[in-house]
């Protein structure tokens, strides 16, 4: 046994309680600032790409904005973790993919 083995979760603490990437998406529709700089621009162009059948660009726009809400989320919550224990990438593209899929009938309608 090593002294990695006796770490419970990042930086020594358990994982958050609550669902972090329900509360991720909640913090990037509802956060002011991150809906203005991010969120809605990421979605113009999302929208843009569903207009031209594009899926997979739509899918890599997604990524960099959850990127940044992890950052600005785990900063403005002063929370205990590393930004990639707290939402691992895998998580990250699960994300994207629920993000794409609620919002997608917005994209029918010429929402964005």
């Amino acid at each position: 046994m090593n002294l990695d083995d006796l770490s419970i979760g990042a930086n020594k603490y358990d994982k958050p309680s609550y669902d972090v990437p329900t509360d991720l998406i909640v913090f990037m529709r509802d956060d002011p600032m991150f809906y203005r700089k991010e969120y809605y621009p990421t979605m113009c162009g999302c929208q843009n790409c569903y207009n031209n059948g594009d899926k997979d660009k739509s899918m890599k726009l997604l990524m960099p904005m959850i990127d940044k809400a992890v950052s600005g989320y785990t900063k403005k919550y002063d929370l205990p973790y590393e930004e990639n224990d707290l939402v691992p990438i895998e998580e990250r593209k699960e994300i994207a993919q629920r993000i794409y899929e609620e919002e997608v009938n917005y994209f029918k309608e010429g929402e964005y």
